[in-house]
C-alpha cells in the first residue's frame, strides 16, 4: 500500500491539534513514510502550541510541514481579507492538487471556504475527507445533532468510541462512522508520554525554583463560560481547594494546570491572594503533568482522561449549579469514567482522605468509555 499523504485543518482551538496528536504519531509508527501537513487557520492555536513544550516538540518531530492560513471571518475590508485568505490558501491547494489520493482530516465548520475547496480538491485527486470532533470530549446531545445535520460533508466521520457510535446511530446518523477510539488513550501516545515525562518534569519543577523531588498534586482546571460555569465560580473553586489540599499535603508542590483560554495575570492574582508559595502555574501538557503527581482534583474537562490514563488518583471536584445543570443535565459526562467525584469540600476531603489511605481503584476507562484503538478507517484500510 502506497504510504498517505495526510492534510489536516487544525480547528480553532489547542484541544483540536491535542487528540490529532496522537492519531498522526500511530500514523507514523504504522507507516514511516507518511506525509502529515499541518494547516493552521487561527494564528492563537499556533501561539498557544508554541506555550506546551511537550506538544510543541512533538508536533515538529511527527509532522512533516506546518502553513498557516488567513480565516475569512477575519475583520477588515472585505475585498483585501479574501485575497489575503486567498494568497495563503494557494500554496496548499497547489500542493494537495499535486498529490496523488490525499487524505484530509477537519473538524470544523463544514461551511468554511477552506473545507469545502480542499475537499473537492481531494476527492478530485482520487482520496477522501475525514472529519472528527473539534475536541477531546465525550460527545453531547448538541453535539451528535450538529454531526448528523452536516453529515454530507465529509466521506467519513471518525467518533471516538463504541458507545458515541450508538448514539450516532440513533440520532439518526445515516452516513459512514467509525470508532477510532480516544487518542490520548492510544498505548503509542501513553508509552511517549511515560517516555518523556520524567525528565520534562524534573526540568520544569527545577525551573519554578523546587525540588524536583517534591511530592506533587495538582488541580486541572477547566474553563469558564458565562452563564454555565462563572469565572467567579472558577476563583471559588481555587481559594477553597488550595487550601485543603495544602491541609492534607503540608509539605507538597500544588501545581495548577491552567485551561488553554485562561487569562495567566488573572490566576497569578487569585494564587497571589491565597499565599501560598508552593501553589504555582504549570503550563506543561496535562499528560506528562499527570505522570508525576501523587493526586489530581479537577473540574469537568477532557484533561480528566490524561489523569485517569495516566493511574494517579484523580478525583473530579464541582457545584452541579442550577444554571450548570441546564447545559449538562447530566453533570457531567466525564463521570462515565467512573471516577470519585466530589460535590462539595467535606465530600472533596474525603475522598482526598481515601487516596491517601491508599483505597483510590483505578478504574476500567477503556470498558467504561467503550474505547478500542484503530485509526484503520481513517486511511481505508
Amino acid at each position: 500500500m502506497t504510504s498517505p499523504t495526510i492534510f489536516s485543518i487544525i480547528p480553532p482551538r489547542l484541544g483540536g491539534l491535542d487528540v490529532l496528536l496522537p492519531i498522526y504519531l500511530e500514523i507514523r509508527r504504522d507507516h514511516p513514510d507518511a506525509k502529515i501537513h499541518l494547516l493552521f487557520i487561527e494564528p492563537s492555536v499556533y501561539s498557544k502550541l508554541k506555550r506546551d513544550p511537550f506538544l510543541y516538540q512533538e508536533t515538529l518531530r511527527v509532522c512533516d510541514s506546518i502553513s498557516h492560513l488567513y480565516s475569512w471571518g477575519k475583520p477588515g475590508i472585505e475585498v483585501l481579507r479574501y485575497l489575503m485568505a486567498l494568497v495563503c490558501l494557494i500554496p496548499s491547494l497547489i500542493r494537495l492538487l499535486a498529490t496523488k489520493a490525499p487524505i484530509l482530516f477537519y473538524g470544523s465548520s463544514p461551511d468554511s471556504r477552506t473545507v469545502r475547496w480542499m475537499s473537492a480538491i481531494a476527492r478530485f485527486r482520487g482520496g477522501w475527507v475525514v472529519q472528527h470532533p473539534p475536541a477531546l470530549g465525550l460527545l453531547r446531545d448538541s453535539i451528535m445533532v450538529d454531526i448528523v445535520e452536516n453529515k454530507n460533508a465529509s466521506d467519513l466521520f471518525a467518533c471516538y468510541s463504541m458507545n458515541d457510535l450508538h448514539l450516532l446511530e440513533k440520532y439518526g446518523l445515516n452516513h459512514p462512522v467509525a470508532a477510532i477510539g480516544y487518542p490520548r488513550l492510544y498505548p503509542g501516545w501513553l508509552d511517549r508520554i511515560r517516555e518523556v515525562a520524567p525528565k520534562m518534569m524534573e526540568k520544569e519543577i527545577t525551573r519554578l525554583g523546587f525540588d524536583p523531588k517534591s511530592q506533587v498534586v495538582s488541580l486541572f482546571l477547566g474553563s469558564w463560560v458565562k452563564g454555565i460555569y462563572n469565572l467567579e465560580e472558577l476563583d471559588t473553586w481555587i481559594e477553597i481547594t488550595v487550601p485543603l489540599v495544602r491541609k492534607k499535603y503540608p509539605n507538597a508542590l500544588i501545581l495548577l494546570k491552567p485551561h488553554p483560554m485562561s487569562k495567566r495575570e488573572h490566576l497569578e492574582k487569585i494564587l497571589e491572594q491565597i499565599g501560598d508559595n508552593r501553589a504555582v502555574l504549570c503550563y506543561l501538557h496535562a499528560s506528562i503533568i499527570a505522570t508525576r503527581s501523587d493526586l489530581i482534583v479537577g473540574l469537568h474537562s477532557g484533561v480528566l482522561l490524561d489523569a485517569i490514563a495516566s493511574g494517579t488518583p484523580t478525583i473530579q471536584f464541582q457545584e452541579f449549579t442550577p444554571h450548570w445543570l441546564r447545559r449538562h443535565p447530566d453533570k457531567s459526562v466525564y463521570l462515565r469514567l467512573k471516577h470519585p467525584l466530589a460535590e462539595n469540600l467535606e465530600d472533596l476531603s474525603e475522598a482526598i482522605d481515601d487516596c491517601m489511605a491508599g483505597h483510590y481503584r483505578q478504574p476500567d476507562y477503556e470498558k467504561n468509555l467503550g474505547h478500542r484503538a484503530d485509526i484503520a478507517p481513517l486511511l481505508r484500510e
